[in-house]
């Protein structure tokens, strides 16, 4: 953003493993994005991080979408189940 002399963009896609927790956790009000597109993963994401997703983490990922101001507009699980999930999330 800051290269491109970007103040806020529209919408932010994202599959990445669990790192979008980092992401959302550092999102900034007057910065964030008007729409969230991402997955989540509650299982060890192919090994990558050798443990689930723990409650904690999930409940802080949904309060400080929540602070934020978003909303869910659209869910959708993907075959394997509720483990992987598509979010759509909007301001």
């Amino acid at each position: 953003m800051r290269k491109l002399g970007h103040e806020r963009i529209d919408i932010l896609k994202m599959d990445i493993e669990r790192h979008e927790l980092a992401v959302i956790r550092n999102l900034k009000r007057r910065s964030a994005p008007s729409q969230v597109v991402f997955e989540t993963h509650l299982h060890n994401a192919y090994g990558l991080w050798n443990r689930p997703m723990t409650h904690k983490e999930w409940d802080n990922m949904w309060k400080k979408l929540a602070k934020l101001g978003y909303r869910i507009f659209s869910f959708e699980t993907t075959p394997t189940g509720l483990c992987c999930s598509e979010w759509s999330i909007k301001m």
